[in-house]
């Protein structure tokens, strides 16, 4: 089995990147969908992140509105770190367990803070996925609703692109169509199974 990590910053365009992996016939495990589900109420990390952050941040049906928490913890440094503390254990054991029941021949890890958190999961390679800020910023406001403002706030505290290049092992480039994008998870997948 090969083990590759998927990351890149919003909107560049990562669960597309991921979907091509699966189209090929890799296993893909979501860090994020991981961290949605652990927030769920009942879940492990629901009751320490409303007792971190309050009750403003639950929807009228209990659940965590994750843009309210989003606005917190991307206004301010120290206050992201104390989400990722909360969460960030709990999501590289899920991720683990994935890996060691998949029967895949390639597990991809979409991971969007790879390169910034102690991740404690082993890479075969890690992959990076950039698009222009222009692009990242057409694709999330349109994805997520939010505002121009809202976005480059987030990006601000994101790795540059130039960052990723420097710590990827691989970088796919996803300012182009789908066909483009394509053609480059073709050509990784293909050479994991070597």
């Amino acid at each position: 089995m090969k083990c590759i990590a998927l990351t890149g910053g919003i909107g560049a365009g990562k669960s597309a990147a991921a979907a091509e992996f699966a189209r090929l016939g890799a296993e893909v495990i979501d860090a994020d969908k991981i961290s949605r589900r652990i927030m769920l109420p009942g879940e492990s990390a629901y009751n320490k992140v409303v007792a971190e952050f309050g009750s403003g941040i639950l929807l009228q049906d209990g659940t965590i509105n994750r843009r309210a928490l989003g606005d917190i913890v991307f206004s301010e440094r120290e206050k992201l770190e104390k989400l990722n503390s909360i969460t960030h254990s709990q999501i590289y054991e899920e991720i683990k367990r994935g890996i060691n029941m998949s029967e895949a021949e390639v597990v991809c890890v979409e991971i969007p803070l790879l390169f910034t958190t102690k991740c404690p999961v082993e890479f075969d390679m890690k992959i990076a996925v950039i698009a222009s800020p222009e692009t990242r910023i057409k694709r999330t406001m349109a994805r997520d609703n939010v505002t121009l403002e809202q976005v480059e706030a987030r990006m601000e505290k994101q790795l540059s692109d130039e960052e990723l290049k420097v710590l990827a092992d691989y970088v796919i480039e996803n300012d182009g169509d789908i066909e483009l994008l394509r053609k480059q998870v073709e050509a990784i997948y293909n050479s994991l199974l070597k």
